[in-house]
């Protein structure tokens, strides 16, 4: 297996009420080894998966950075919003 990708992004700043630690995310695993490990239907680990990311990353972004990762996501995915008429 090759090495992993490490991507370097900043957290939000903390403030006087919120101290925020930084977030590791490791994605490692194939999807196929971990719904036959925990057999579990690959819908609803998607979904368990999906909420996590988005706690991971609510959690610990700033909003700018939310917001264009929204934006980006939403970009690259777009041919599958296409609605024909």
């Amino acid at each position: 297996m090759a090495e992993p990708k490490i991507f370097n992004v900043r957290k939000a700043d903390s403030n006087e009420v919120v101290e925020l630690d930084g977030v590791v995310i490791d994605i490692t695993e194939s999807i196929t080894d971990a719904v036959e490990k925990y057999q579990v239907d690959d819908l609803k680990l998607f979904e368990s998966e999906g909420r996590k990311l988005a706690e991971a990353l609510f959690s610990s972004l700033p909003g700018g950075t939310i917001d264009a990762l929204l934006v980006e996501l939403l970009t690259r995915k777009k041919s599958g919003l296409i609605v024909t008429y």
